[in-house]
């Protein structure tokens, strides 16, 4: 071989050689994409599947140098008025920023504008997920690019485990909370709405609303009401109306409103300071408008959906009570006897020696059929924060409903819906209770006291606590007297409840017997205090004249004990001396 042609090879060999360690170096060295270049070196990436992320997350993957896992990757993106953003975030164990490269493209007048915004997001490496950032560089002055970089950033540090994201009923009830769907016909402002349990006690509502304009832009918002419908708090499910300072106006005053309490019926009217996004609070109003309506045309009560009228009229009845039958109402429509309405309660309990109460307002038509009921209070699975127990216990009482039983034959109900037996239980033991009550209460209640059949004879005896008296009469001679009182009295600091009782006195004026118009004194051992004070002046047949000398072992509920007395000391003057 000729020296020229061995120095030729040589040198293609060499050259080889080069080219070959420069792209194995390429290969397997030297950084060539943006995130690579941003981590400073070769990396590998292996998909990983992670559920229930953010819907800007697309991808996740470990970022491996050699058998080294450094981080994980996380590919984020977003639209917004202006185009497409793009960032690819890589997260060590500490949720540090230790990788982090963009592709911006945003449609915005200003031909620096994307290298801005480049450089910003390049100068967040370092900083914390948590509270990313650099003082050593100038923020983008597009509010609606830097918007979206923002909750880019927020949703890898969500999905990363790095930033709690807590939902609007944990941050307003804590962590004791439960929800339950609740059905109705959807309109195109309410798609949604669930009832707001704490500790079994119903609190409040939430309404999904819903405005979408000509051009598609949607705002969606989960709405938390009390029960007086005044405004609790709010949460941002769509906001297609722009980002940055637009969203920041409307953020502003859904803020606003939020803190002040607005009842949803002054939303519209409200008078703010708060300029811009004008077309997004406008939409805002009406949404909230649109909910109001949506509220007055839906409430429809229990009554009014049974008998098909708005003009059922009650008349609450005098009742032997018990601790199950707190209340009992005769349902009128134009003078028409229609049906019956009781206030029934039952303590039960509903998991490993935990106990709660239900309390329903049970419908029955005249032939003591269950033809509707409403709920008034469950503390009962729902303290679990088991919404589907609840569901099946309102399920079991809805199939008792739609076969129209008896109050009997719901007390021994056996349905093939299986789950919160316990509860079902509940039911059937309050229905057994209403049935004992209601044959009790098929005697007239002066025949149950007074020991025979009555009738009764009214006089013009009244004051400003007695509104009725009348005699008692038992073939046609008197037996006794039965007047009806009620006071509005101080129970507890400055808050005042009314009692109403009616009081069945023998020809001795011996108190014989009582019941109970309305309660809204103390509740509790309290109340059930009272009924004691109550039921020991008829043990003791205490002469109503001497009721300021009665001294009763029964300790607690003074004030209400003091107003019974009270009630009992005018009677006696209204009734004159012996």
């Amino acid at each position: 071989m000729k020296k020229e042609n061995l120095f030729l090879l040589v040198n293609t060999l060499i050259l080889l050689l080069v080219s070959s360690l420069v792209l194995l170096s390429y290969l397997f060295i030297i950084p060539t994409s943006k995130i690579e270049k941003s981590l400073g070196q070769k990396v590998k990436f292996e998909t990983v599947e992670i559920k229930n992320l953010p819907k800007t997350i697309t991808e996740v993957s470990k970022v491996l140098n050699g058998k080294k896992e450094i981080g994980l990757l996380y590919k984020a993106e977003k639209d917004n008025t202006y185009g497409n953003i793009k960032l690819d975030v890589v997260l060590n164990k500490e949720g540090k920023i230790i990788g982090i490269a963009s592709n911006i493209d945003q449609q915005f007048p200003g031909k620096n504008h994307p290298s801005e915004v480049n450089n910003y997001v390049n100068a967040l490496k370092g900083s914390e997920i948590k509270n990313p950032g650099n003082s050593d560089i100038a923020k983008p002055t597009v509010s609606i690019t830097l918007g979206t970089i923002d909750e880019l950033l927020k949703d890898v540090g969500i999905a990363g485990g790095f930033i709690e994201e807590k939902s609007i009923y944990e941050i307003l009830f804590g962590k004791n909370f439960s929800v339950a769907n609740y059905k109705f016909k959807k309109t195109e402002t309410v798609l949604e709405q669930k009832n707001v349990f704490v500790k079994g006690n119903k609190v409040a509502r939430s309404f999904v609303i819903n405005s979408v304009d000509d051009t598609g832009r949607a705002i969606k918002l989960n709405v938390v009401l009390n029960l007086e419908n005044e405004i609790l708090g709010y949460e941002v499910i769509e906001y297609g109306h722009g980002q940055g300072q637009y969203m920041e106006a409307s953020i502003k005053f859904l803020d606003e409103i939020t803190k002040l309490g607005l009842n949803i019926n002054k939303v519209k009217d409200h008078e703010t300071d708060i300029t811009g996004a004008t077309g997004s609070q406008a939409a805002i109003r009406a949404m909230f408008e649109d909910l109001n309506q949506f509220i007055s045309n839906n409430y429809v009560s229990i009554y009014e959906v049974i008998f098909k009228s708005k003009n059922v009229g009650f008349e609450r009845m005098p009742i032997i009570q018990t601790d199950e039958v707190l209340a009992f109402n005769e349902l009128h429509i134009d003078n028409n006897h229609v049906g019956y309405s009781y206030l029934v309660s039952q303590e039960a309990e509903y998991f490993n020696g935990r106990s709660g109460h239900i309390t329903f307002n049970i419908i029955l038509d005249l032939d003591n059929k269950i033809i509707g009921y409403e709920e008034v209070e469950y503390k009962h699975t729902l303290a679990l924060g088991q919404t589907n127990l609840y569901e099946i216990s309102l399920k079991f009482l809805d199939e008792i409903v739609e076969q129209k039983l008896s109050i009997e034959e719901a007390s021994l109900y056996s349905t093939d819906n299986t789950g919160a037996t316990n509860t079902q239980s509940a039911i059937k033991l309050m229905f057994k209770n209403l049935n004992d009550f209601v044959v009790l209460n098929e005697k007239d209640i002066y025949e149950v006291i007074y020991g025979a059949e009555v009738t009764l004879e009214e006089t013009a005896l009244k004051n400003e606590y007695v509104s009725r008296n009348q005699n008692v009469l038992i073939n046609g001679e008197v037996v006794g007297t039965t007047s009806r009182a009620a006071i509005k009295a101080i129970y507890l600091g400055q808050n005042t409840g009314v009692i109403d009782f009616e009081f069945m006195l023998n020809n001795n004026r011996e108190i014989i017997g009582y019941v109970i118009y309305e309660y809204n004194h103390t509740e509790g051992s309290f109340k059930g205090k009272s009924i004691e004070f109550l039921d020991s002046l008829v043990k003791n047949k205490v002469v109503v004249d001497n009721i300021l000398e009665y001294n009763s072992d029964i300790t607690g509920a003074t004030n209400s004990k003091n107003a019974i007395v009270k009630l009992l000391t005018e009677l006696a003057n209204l009734l004159g001396g012996k």
